[in-house]
């Protein structure tokens, strides 16, 4: 059940990723240079049985820019999922910068395949790297807020509804402080420039928008394609 929200209504054209090299690290100027995947999972109500939720999130806007509900944690799913995730938003090659931990399924032959194949260039942390956790807060909401994970759900369906309703909610109504204070769908499709009243005056002044957003600050990168 893989899908990516307002996808084909979303600005996705083909931005560069920037990597500054005298800092050694990612920076996103735009949406679609940086994403961020996980996994995270929800027990059901029949045992040993779980639900797991894929995300890709942009760490510009912090629009999650695809997710899918399945019900296995493996290599194949991930690579059909991450698949059909750079499909749908019209990645081209030479244009992403894909970040995740050195789980199996990052470092599997299908997936250094696929992205490969697709022009993405993979980002991985070393062990202690301190990496924001920008895909974290989504999975915070999904697990704690709106779904804690207490719950247990009576169905595949109803885990994949639940995840829908966060993800909404997530992407169109939940401001972001990191991001200037507007919601994730607005950055990311460029409409985060904001005016405010000043009281004394009652003069209506324009607040630019926050800037760029950096993946990593530690000295470390890695770049499959370079």
């Amino acid at each position: 059940m893989t899908q990516s929200p307002d996808s084909n209504n979303l600005n996705t054209g083909n931005f560069q990723h920037l990597l500054n090299e005298t800092r050694r690290k990612y920076v996103a100027t735009g949406p679609n240079q940086i994403w961020v995947w996980g996994v995270t999972s929800c027990q059901s109500t029949t045992r040993k049985i779980k639900y797991y939720c894929y995300a890709c999130e942009d760490i510009y806007s912090r629009f999650i820019v695809g997710y899918s509900v399945e019900l296995r944690d493996d290599i194949d799913t991930a690579v059909a999922v991450i698949g059909k995730i750079l499909e749908r938003n019209n990645i081209e090659p030479n244009q992403l910068v894909l970040h995740s931990n050195h789980g199996k399924v990052m470092q599997s032959a299908a997936m250094q395949a696929l992205l490969k194949k697709r022009g993405v260039a993979i980002y991985q942390k070393k062990p202690g790297c301190r990496v924001k956790p920008y895909i974290g807060s989504l999975f915070v909401s999904l697990n704690c807020r709106l779904a804690p994970k207490s719950y247990l759900y009576p169905s595949f369906e109803a885990y994949a509804d639940a995840v829908h309703t966060v993800v909404d909610v997530y992407n169109r109504f939940l401001p972001i402080a990191s991001i200037g204070s507007v919601v994730p769908e607005q950055r990311h499709r460029g409409l985060d420039l904001k005016t405010v009243t000043d009281l004394m005056t009652g003069e209506v002044k324009k607040i630019d928008p926050v800037g760029s957003q950096v993946l990593c600050e530690e000295d470390f990168f890695r770049d499959d394609l370079a």
